[in-house]
């Protein structure tokens, strides 16, 4: 599973609903440096089993959003937008 905007509020909670799942692997990416890194850190904390990846990725970068998708071909996308 892939998620948007990963580092906002709405972002941010769906990844931990989604945590709560325990996905094969939580994709979560975000523009936002800092709350990217805040998310990382505490799902990292909470949910050690969990295989994460993250990116930096503006979703108006078309060009970063397809290779993030080659990269992981993520079966299910959430779109947060901030």
């Amino acid at each position: 599973m892939l998620v948007t905007g990963a580092g906002g509020s709405i972002g941010s909670e769906l990844c931990r609903q989604i945590a709560l799942l325990s996905p094969r692997r939580l994709i979560i990416t975000d523009s936002s440096e800092f709350g990217l890194y805040s998310l990382d850190i505490e799902l990292r904390e909470k949910f050690e089993q969990l295989r994460i990846e993250t990116r930096i990725v503006d979703v108006a970068d078309a060009a970063r959003v397809n290779l993030v998708f080659e990269a992981f071909k993520p079966d299910i996308i959430f779109h947060a937008p901030r």
